[in-house]
């Protein structure tokens, strides 16, 4: 230890460092790379190098992907399928459905697409995945319209109309307001028939 001043002491080591499980010295030795390569390649191999891990772990979220999917849409083939009430329904696949989905990028419109796809044609199937998209995203106004539309579907009027108040609550714009207030008037207004 050597004194500087009063304040300050300053101790300079004078030994070596050794490695206690190769038993080397790098200070002594230097370190050996990896790859040992000349400084006017370093660039392109690092380049390369870096592209064999990026396609590599790319793959791996790919097929992971596709594994998530393809549960997601059997998942959504039972849905479709059961002859179950919509409460039912709900009850068993809403939650695996939503884990699903969220593993999606834009889990809400993804799920929204689907629903808009089948709410005249199957609205029960419809009305489960409207459902899961405002719980995933609940400022979209749409989502709360045709939810709206597809219980309406079903002759399901006043579930119909409390989804739209809800949507109301929740909408923040003048013009989600009135569409909604406007999906509200048509879902009111009587079907004349030929």
């Amino acid at each position: 230890m050597f004194s500087i001043n009063d304040e300050l002491r300053m101790f300079i080591a004078t030994g070596t460092a050794i490695n206690p499980v190769t038993q080397t010295n790098w200070e002594t030795v230097g370190v050996k790379p990896d790859v040992a390569i000349g400084a006017d390649e370093a660039l392109e191999k690092a380049v390369e190098m870096a592209n064999k891990v990026v396609e590599t772990n790319w793959l791996t979220e790919k097929s992971r992907r596709e594994v998530e999917v393809d549960r997601l849409l059997t998942l959504l083939q039972k849905v479709r399928l059961s002859d179950k009430p919509l409460s039912d329904v709900k009850s068993t696949y809403a939650a695996k459905v939503s884990e699903l989905v969220k593993q999606l990028p834009e889990p809400d419109r993804v799920i929204a697409e689907m629903a808009y796809e089948y709410w005249d044609k199957e609205p029960k199937y419809a009305v489960f995945l409207f459902d899961i998209a405002v719980q995933l995203n609940n400022q979209n106004m749409y989502f709360f319209a045709y939810w709206a539309r597809a219980l309406a579907e079903l002759n399901n009027m006043q579930q119909a109309k409390n989804v739209i108040e809800q949507g109301l609550k929740l909408a923040s714009d003048k013009e989600d307001k009135d569409m909604l207030q406007d999906t509200l008037a048509d879902l009111e207004q009587p079907v004349v028939g030929l």
